[in-house]
């Protein structure tokens, strides 16, 4: 049987989303309840990078949910024959499921263990206080919109048009040599790569070069920007004074509040249907495990439609509390059934990893 660490008292930190470093001892979460979290042992985390979430069936960030949901707790070992079997009832064909096991394990976001015949894979500790951020920040979001303090977060860059990448040395089969990778392309390249890594960081466009959030990011996410290559960035903290006149912006205007609406009132269709059919046979098992997997993604789509305001400042009747409310319903309310389907895939291979398996809820994130 793999070795098994014993659980100390941990913080659930603030979801960085790129890379996390572990908290102090006793340190308590930004936007938690203000109290210590038991939830994972005392771990000593380097920075890791998760996948990054993508529309449709993505094997890798469905194997790090799986590893999630019913191993976070003591990072629990998970026997791979149990994780391929699991992850096939989430459409992820066999060799899908191992490719994805072998590349996390090679990133660093699993690791692996043999005992005998039987391989088990469970998260690093970086990789499971990355993902107890994550879910912190999806617990807390509702909460943290209202705690705006008036003040938006604003970036404003430069990319050069020269040096950014380096042209490269081509030569053709008749011998003679020409130059590719125009520098103006490799400033497109990296003005592209800075807005994407803008928008991982919550930020969207106010303006082309200028970007803006509503929250503070962490001097770690700022210090993220830098490493887009030779790009130059400005953050700064400001109010909005509004002005009269055809030529002023609403800074709210930068998302599609529209948008945002209409996939709340998705969500609520959607997962409403299911929270109904909690505790009955219609949705146990595999279905209530893939269900636990699902509504999480369609929430987390969610906030990042969201701008994270508070509701005072939103359209009427924004139904970020509903969404929130129900999110933890459904995600909570089908654990007991998840967990029991998990538990017996695992048995059927090692019997003696059964005890470590254990859902993880909203709830413990705090109210």
């Amino acid at each position: 049987m793999p070795p098994r660490d014993g659980p100390t008292v941990i913080a659930i930190p603030v979801w960085k989303e790129v890379s996390v470093s572990m908290p102090v001892r006793g340190e308590t979460s930004a936007a938690g309840s203000g109290r210590p979290d038991e939830l994972l042992p005392e771990l000593d985390a380097a920075a890791v990078r998760i996948p990054r979430r993508q529309m449709g069936a993505n094997p890798q960030g469905i194997t790090v949910a799986l590893c999630a949901d019913y191993g976070l707790r003591e990072r629990a070992w998970l026997p791979s024959a149990a994780l391929v079997a699991l992850l096939a009832d989430l459409g992820i064909t066999e060799a899908g499921a191992r490719a994805a096991l072998s590349r996390l394990t090679r990133r660093g976001v699993l690791e692996r263990t043999r005992t005998g015949r039987i391989a088990s894979h469970r998260l690093t500790p970086a990789a499971a206080v990355a993902v107890a951020g994550e879910r912190a920040a999806l617990a807390h979001f509702a909460q943290r919109a209202e705690s705006w303090d008036g003040y938006w977060t604003l970036i404003a860059f430069s990319v050069p048009q020269s040096g950014a990448v380096p042209q490269s040395r081509v030569v053709r089969q008749d011998g003679a040599v020409r130059q590719d990778g125009a520098v103006s392309q490799g400033g497109a390249i990296q003005r592209k790569a800075l807005r994407g890594r803008l928008r991982w960081l919550g930020f969207v466009p106010l303006y082309d070069a200028l970007w803006i959030s509503p929250r503070g990011p962490a001097d770690e996410e700022l210090a993220s920007l830098a490493e887009v290559g030779q790009c130059v960035v400005t953050p700064f903290r400001a109010r909005h004074e509004p002005v009269d006149g055809p030529a002023s912006r609403d800074p709210l205007t930068a998302w599609d509040v529209a948008g945002a609406a209409r996939g709340y009132e998705d969500f609520l269709r959607r997962w409403s249907d299911t929270a109904r059919g909690i505790g009955t046979s219609e949705v146990e098992g595999a279905a209530a495990m893939r269900a636990r997997v699902e509504v999480r993604t369609d929430y987390r789509q969610l906030v990042a439609l969201d701008p994270g305001l508070p509701v005072a400042v939103m359209p009427p009747g924004w139904p970020r509390d509903d969404a929130r409310q129900l999110y933890r319903e459904v995600c909570d309310g089908l654990a007991a059934s998840a967990v029991r389907h998990v538990r017996d895939a695992v048995s059927r291979v090692d019997a003696g990893l059964v005890a470590g398996v254990a859902a993880v809820r909203v709830e413990e994130f705090g109210p």
